[in-house]
């Protein structure tokens, strides 16, 4: 018996295709939640513009550790940015947290998947898929690709929200990820927005044994950018409130490492003392007996439970 296909689609293909004229009606049904999404991502957008150095950053950490969580992944923030930093060993989860690491630097700037869907992915001959990757190059993979701009380029009369939620079931529907990858189509989606951040973390997982009609795809995209962006939001204001107290309960404290200290802390998810040396331009020690103080004070956590090779967190 031959092999079966692992890019088959595992949802019933819908009658007929959606049309732009069904997805221009979705989106004429959903005008309150497109608003409230709308609006959400703007106060955010104004937020991310006054926040703190490496904030944004921090957002994307979490919704990129929120799609893998989708996945079925769990690895967090924290270990994703410790990684991205050099600071963890080769492991066996060294090539989820290197497909993490894309999706950061794919938020945050990068080849344009519309133009060269394949540049954009990293695609290159002799490099094939896994269980949680995009279709590896060759003709399956250049006609779904093509197949997904067009489809994306007839879609240029919606509104940009709603062009990037088709954009995103477009992606799922052609398959150019195998069932259960996440990480791809809604990164690729984000990137057709012109917006600081694009909250993915929310995406519901599909549930639904058919392919989503227009109007269900849509809905869920845009509860998920309105609720994302809702929770984003909360994070910056955690994030603000915790320097403003750390500032407060340091007043005392000489020195320019404890200022300095918060300032990355809130930056970042996880610091080992070497990583937060870097920052602060102080020595290892120095930081180490910082990250005591701030302790004591109740201003971070230590994650691991270890007396070596310790991480450290804001207590938010």
């Amino acid at each position: 018996m031959a092999p079966s296909d692992p890019f088959a689609l595992p949802w019933t293909p819908p009658d007929r295709e959606a049309t732009p004229e069904d997805w221009r009606r979705a989106e004429a049904g959903l005008a309150r939640r497109l608003a409230e999404a709308a609006e959400a991502l703007g106060r955010l957008a104004v937020q991310i513009e006054h926040a703190p150095e490496g904030a944004r950053d921090r957002l994307i950490l979490d919704d990129v550790a929120g799609l893998l969580r989708q996945e079925g992944v769990w690895i967090g923030p924290e270990r994703l940015a410790l990684h991205r930093a050099g600071a963890l060993p080769h492991g066996a989860d060294a090539p989820l947290r290197a497909r993490a690491d894309w999706a950061v630097r794919r938020l945050t700037g990068g080849p344009d998947p519309l133009r060269d869907p394949a540049t954009f992915l990293g695609r290159r001959p002799g490099i094939g898929p896994d269980r949680l990757s995009a279709l590896p190059p060759g003709p399956a993979f250049t006609e779904r690709a093509a197949l997904w701009q067009a489809g994306v380029a007839a879609l240029d009369g919606l509104h940009p929200l709603s062009r990037a939620g088709a954009a995103h079931a477009l992606w799922r529907g052609l398959g150019l990820s195998p069932p259960g990858a996440r990480l791809e189509g809604a990164v690729a989606a984000a990137r057709t927005l012109d917006l600081p951040l694009v909250p993915l973390g929310a995406l519901p997982r599909p549930t639904r044994e058919t392919a989503d009609t227009p109007a269900e795809a849509l809905a869920d995209w845009l509860g998920a950018l309105r609720d994302g962006a809702q929770g984003a939001s909360l994070t910056l204001g955690r994030l603000r409130d915790w320097q403003a107290r750390a500032a407060e309960a340091t007043a005392d404290l000489s020195g320019r490492t404890p200022p300095r200290l918060i300032a990355a802390l809130a930056a970042s998810p996880a610091l080992t003392a070497g990583l937060a040396a870097k920052h602060c331009g102080v020595s290892e020690a120095s930081c180490q007996r910082a990250f005591a103080r701030l302790q004591a004070r109740g201003l971070v956590r230590e994650i691991t439970g270890q007396s070596r090779f310790r991480f450290w967190t804001a207590a938010l």
